[in-house]
Order: C-alpha cells, then structure tokens, then sequence
C-alpha cells in the first residue's frame, strides 16, 4: 500500500535513510524530481517536483502501526489522510511519472503536457529562468511563444524545461 508523507524540507535523506532501516530495506521510495542546469555552470540542482512529499509504498501499510512509526521518524512531518482509498490513483501518477523519465530517474519535458498549457508558461531553467512567456501558437511538437518582445520555437524534447502557468 502507497502513503504520501509530507517531510521537513532539509532532512529528506534522513527520512530516507531511517525509512530504510526501520522498515527492513523493503520499503519503495519515490518523490518526482527535474534537473536544472544553473545559469553559467556546467553543475545542476535537483528539485522535487511535489515539493516536500514523497510517495512510500510497504505491504504492511495496511497496519495503522506502522503508519505511526513513519509519522514519528525523524524528517518526517505527516502523513495525508485518504491514502488508502486512493491507490489505484497513486499508481497511474507514479507510472505516468516514471514514463517520462531519463536514464538517471529525472522527468524530462515530456513529463510537461503541451496540452496542458493554455495562455502562459514559465521556464524552469536556462537563461530565461522564471520567466513567464505568452502562447502564440501550439502545436503537437513545439510551442510558439513571445517573451520580453521576443518570438521563439520550443520544441517538446527541448533541453530547457518549462511549465504552464496555473
């Protein structure tokens, strides 16, 4: 059975570290992330992409026990309630996710829906990072778009990541 945890910001590698020491390494682990090349740097930075939660799948979840013990480990805040009632959802989420994946576990573009995008995204890398751009055009492989009087293609397999504006 799949929990959603919601941990402190800064100790997710210890959360993950006493998940698996504490639910004897047979517990599955997964929190969505990207990559994002820093401007003028050859480094990167991870971000999760839900934020400060995860997705922890153990057989004996069903057992309110050892959904306590998550809740008291250290880097942990809480647990969402409803999880129980949610999983077949959980898991098209964690397949779709995982469908767009690169070889090191990160989300690619694909992961971003061109559908999805209505009338404004943002750049979540590259030079134009946290800029909001305007749709001109969409199409099923590129995006037209105009930013700072700028008209620039997209394209889906593009190296910079973007995200429609809510």
């Amino acid at each position: 059975m799949w929990i959603i945890s919601k941990f402190k910001s800064r100790e997710y590698s210890t959360l993950n570290y006493n998940l698996q020491k504490h639910l004897n390494k047979e517990a599955k682990i997964y929190s969505p992330k990207i990559k994002i090349k820093l401007k003028n740097s050859k480094k990167y930075l991870t971000k999760f992409v839900l934020g400060n939660y995860l997705f922890i799948y153990h057989r004996n979840f069903s057992n309110k026990k050892f959904i306590n013990l998550i809740k008291n480990l250290k880097g942990s805040e809480y647990i969402l309630t409803g999880f129980q009632y949610n999983q077949e959802e959980i898991e098209k989420f964690i397949n779709h996710c995982k469908e767009f994946e690169d070889n090191s576990g990160y989300l690619t573009q694909g992961f971003f829906n061109f559908e999805k995008f209505k009338n404004k995204g943002y750049f979540v890398n590259g030079p134009f990072s946290k800029f909001v751009f305007d749709i001109l055009e969409k199409k099923t492989k590129r995006l037209k778009i105009t930013i700072a009087n700028l008209k620039i293609t997209l394209k889906k397999n593009s190296d910079y990541l973007f995200c429609p504006l809510v």
